[in-house]
């Protein structure tokens, strides 16, 4: 088995399955009609308001109270966190999840959102293992292959749901203490997952997207000044960061799991992507 990449590839949202962020063009009509940044009003001689204190502060990851306060705000509203390489959104793997990150990224037609996972093995029990290459290990392969997209095959290639594309659906396996975090969230939705969402399966890991605009033609946010111009623009409540943490900017790689190897479908940042060929390389 070999592992192989696509061309051309494209760097979509941080789901993967919808279709590649435009870089040039025309701006999208939801994003032409916001207001002036702060920055742009003070480069233009506007009255800056001041930010008042009802405005969130972000929560430290490695707060003994933040699974708690993320769970709560969950179960109505989205969650912004700071990963490593990009500004993302959590929310509940529910019709309610789904319809919050809708509003809030404005959501264009046609898009499909990831998970996060927590517990790999839930994730696996949805695999179609007749789909796989015969000698992928399984949940010991995902466990030790951290900060990367799987796509793999959940159901019949004709269901297409928010969270499944021709019968696919990718979980992002991140690496501590964010898959810490992934982990307790699956756990407290574990009674409220939505089989729908899933091809039938009842999975609770949290739904994960790019944080931005739908169509925004600056793609992924990756910088702070995006990053908290998009929690006061679009009302986030609640968001999460680790202080300190400086990596690698960009999207996650996409590693597709298919009968005849693995595909990857996007690179993701390069030194990642040389960490993947290594990762794999018994098999390239």
């Amino acid at each position: 088995m070999g592992i192989r990449i696509r061309q051309p590839l494209h760097q979509a949202a941080i789901s993967g399955h919808s279709a590649p962020t435009p870089t040039s063009g025309a701006w999208h009509p939801g994003i032409q009609n916001l207001p002036l940044t702060r920055e742009a009003q003070r480069s233009r001689g506007h009255r800056i308001p001041a930010r008042t204190s009802s405005e969130p502060e972000g929560l430290d990851i490695h707060s003994p109270a933040t699974a708690g306060a993320v769970i709560d705000h969950l179960r109505f509203a989205p969650v912004l966190i700071v990963l490593p390489p990009v500004y993302a959104l959590l929310a509940a793997p529910t019709g309610y999840g789904v319809a919050g990150l809708n509003r809030m990224k404005k959501r264009l037609p046609g898009k499909n959102y990831g998970t996060a996972a927590g517990e790999l093995s839930n994730f696996w029990e949805m695999v179609d293992e007749t789909s796989i290459p015969s000698d992928f290990e399984g949940p010991n392969e995902l466990e030790s292959t951290h900060d990367v997209f799987f796509r793999c095959r959940v159901s019949d290639s004709r269901t297409q749901t928010q969270a499944v594309r021709n019968g696919t659906h990718q979980t992002l396996i991140l690496s501590d203490p964010y898959r810490s975090l992934m982990c307790e969230i699956e756990a407290a939705f574990r009674r409220e997952a939505d089989p729908a969402l899933f091809g039938g399966h009842s999975f609770s890991a949290p739904l994960i997207t790019s944080c931005n605009l739908s169509g925004d033609p600056l793609g992924s946010i990756t910088d702070k000044a995006r990053g908290h111009e998009f929690i006061h623009r679009r009302n986030v409540g609640l968001w999460v960061r680790e202080s300190g943490s400086a990596h690698e900017t960009g999207s996650y790689p996409i590693l597709e799991l298919e009968k005849s190897g693995i595909s990857i479908q996007r690179e993701g940042g390069s030194i990642r992507h040389r960490e993947l060929y290594k990762r794999f390389q018994k098999r390239h």
